[in-house]
């Protein structure tokens, strides 16, 4: 007798089939591109031949039929390389794997990922050169399908940036993110044309590059990241060619600027829609020239550091004044940055929620300037609006201050409107020491968050 026939039961084919394959090919197709990881590119984690769709197709006869009938599946190839020992087996079992990945996902656009790890003891020369012919195979075999290209991660060695820069020069007409970086921290600068690369949204290149723009205007393009300009027409040419970008990061390369970088006289670019900014590491030549050409209203997540004392240092403030922009996260660690100065440039952002700044901006004198509510003949108050600050090194100074300021804000918030303090960033081995301050248990229980001052990034994108 079958189970079915059983009472309760159902002869019905359908109800012996696990409810997943009971669903309809396009729901269960659905739930495979989802599968797929998709963060996985943007960490380069693992190769694609041991990850989906390849482990998809492995379980039952059903799902590798409707695997292998969606090339989109197929689509997203993700690779690292490593050189050493007995990798000649794994750098064998990729090139076969980008191989299939490239065939059976047909004609779709490709979302790839590709990360290059030189160790420097690794095999003897033979194996070396065996190595090197495996590797440019898998390169040249991906340099093939440029013209597919829609999503692209590299960071590889110098020769092998080069032949991927003669492709993008020769037209990539899907390209929408390409991010670009020199595994062996090359600080020789080579050139990028991106005349034909038109559909770019996201472009980061984290090495030294001359961008060649042909002409064109990237209108499409939203978020820029560079480390390196030889002159300041360079830098200002990139809001020329990208008028519509909303996020802009420049981390200043090791190599101090040309002295060439500040003699052409520049007219003053308006980015209208320019929200997140990042200024890292800026020499003195730099910090001047961007700070004075650039007019920001729409800025609200702005990040600025330098490597050196700046030669005016109403330079910030000036720019501040001229964007008048909503500015509501600042990470701001200027060398030689007094108080005062500080303290200027803070009056002209009073919509500030979250700062970040150097300890020594923190003492019980410097902290009178936020407490509410104001002297009755003195300045308004700094920063009414700030919820969160957080602080780069160990200062018991720092910690008394910001302690001071958080109690104050919490007695006076309800009758001054200002805001209390609810974040603190520092130090994880100071936590405790912090709450015996006066005060600071009770706006701990009252919801005050004391976070690792590492994870700032992770605040401060939160807050985009």
């Amino acid at each position: 007798m079958d189970i079915y026939d059983l009472p309760g039961g159902q002869n019905n084919n359908e109800n012996r089939l696990p409810p997943i394959n009971q669903l309809p090919l396009e729901i269960l197709t659905e739930i495979f591109f989802h599968s797929l990881a998709n963060g996985a590119i943007k960490q380069n984690r693992g190769n694609s031949v041991d990850t989906s769709p390849v482990v998809l197709g492995h379980i039952c006869r059903a799902w590798r039929t409707l695997a292998l009938s969606s090339p989109l599946l197929w689509a997203t190839i993700n690779v690292t390389v490593m050189t050493g020992w007995g990798v000649l087996v794994d750098v064998d079992r990729t090139l076969l794997a980008v191989e299939e990945l490239l065939i059976r996902s047909q004609d779709c656009p490709l979302k790839i990922a590709m990360r290059y790890v030189h160790y420097p003891y690794g095999p003897d020369e033979e194996d070396s050169h065996s190595f090197r012919i495996r590797y440019e195979a898998i390169v040249a075999k991906l340099l093939s399908h440029s013209h597919r290209w829609k999503h692209v991660e590299l960071s590889l060695p110098k020769a092998s940036v080069g032949a991927v820069f003669e492709r993008i020069s020769a037209g990539t007409p899907l390209l929408t993110y390409f991010l670009i970086a020199e595994s062996q921290n090359t600080t020789e600068s080579m050139t990028i044309n991106l005349s034909s690369a038109t559909q770019l949204e996201c472009l980061r290149i984290l090495l030294p590059v001359r961008i060649d723009w042909g002409g064109s205007m990237m209108h499409k393009m939203r978020k820029f990241s560079s480390i390196s300009y030889p002159t300041v027409y360079a830098f200002l040419e990139c809001f020329d060619r990208c008028p519509s970008l909303t996020d802009f990061y420049f981390h200043s390369h090791m190599q101090r600027p040309s002295p060439h970088f500040t003699r052409t006289q520049m007219s003053l670019r308006r980015l209208s829609y320019l929200v997140n900014c990042s200024l890292e590491h800026l020499y003195q030549a730099q910090y001047s020239a961007m700070l004075n050409w650039l007019d920001l209203p729409s800025l609200r997540n702005f990040s600025l550091s330098t490597t050196e004392v700046p030669s005016d240092p109403s330079t910030l403030e000036r720019f501040l004044l001229r964007s008048q922009p909503p500015l509501e996260v600042f990470s701001i660690f200027v060398r030689g940055m007094t108080n005062p100065e500080l303290h200027a440039c803070l009056r002209i952002v009073p919509s500030l929620t979250t700062l970040r700044c150097a300890t020594i901006h923190f003492t019980e004198e410097s902290v009178e300037a936020f407490m509410v509510p104001p002297p009755p003949d003195g300045e308004s108050v700094l920063c009414p609006n700030l919820e969160s600050v957080w602080i780069n090194n160990e200062s018991e100074v720092a910690c008394r201050a910001i302690a001071k300021l958080m109690v104050n804000r919490r007695r006076n918030a309800l009758t001054t409107g200002a805001a209390r303090v609810r974040v603190f960033g520092l130090d994880p081995g100071n936590f405790e020491a912090f709450k015996g301050y006066p005060g600071i248990q009770q706006c701990v229980d009252e919801g005050l968050q004391l976070r690792d001052k590492f994870w700032w990034h992770d605040h401060r994108d939160s807050n985009k």
